[in-house]
């Protein structure tokens, strides 16, 4: 059966003890897609705004970063899945020196103690 989910996330934070001031992220799962019952795939947004003493101690910075991402969860076996994952992040660490970034990634899921 194909279910699809939604979350969302937000929260605040001093920014005088850590980096970030702010976060708000929010994404879609859809489970069983394309008939394949133990596969999902996602779709996911992630926003943060950097505090004043982070961007000031980065030199002329950026007030945020966005993330982008998109994920297919892909059920090998009962015990074992492999998670290509794909983002775009907009604003990389808020440093204006660094260009906006492409990130491959994939996760692999071994479940040894059942299933």
């Amino acid at each position: 059966d194909e279910t699809t989910h939604a979350w969302l996330r937000t929260g605040v934070a001093n920014d005088k003890t850590l980096p970030l001031s702010a976060y708000i992220g929010g994404g879609v799962v859809r489970s069983g897609p394309f008939g394949r019952t133990d596969d999902s795939v996602g779709l996911a947004v992630a926003h943060v705004r950097f505090g004043a003493p982070y961007r000031a101690a980065q030199g002329p910075a950026r007030d945020d970063e966005t993330t982008w991402e998109a994920t297919y969860h892909y059920a090998v076996s009962p015990r074992v899945s492999l998670e290509p994952d794909l983002q775009y992040v907009v604003n990389p660490g808020g440093d204006l020196a660094v260009s906006n970034a492409v990130v491959v990634g994939v996760r692999i899921h071994v479940n040894i103690f059942g299933t």
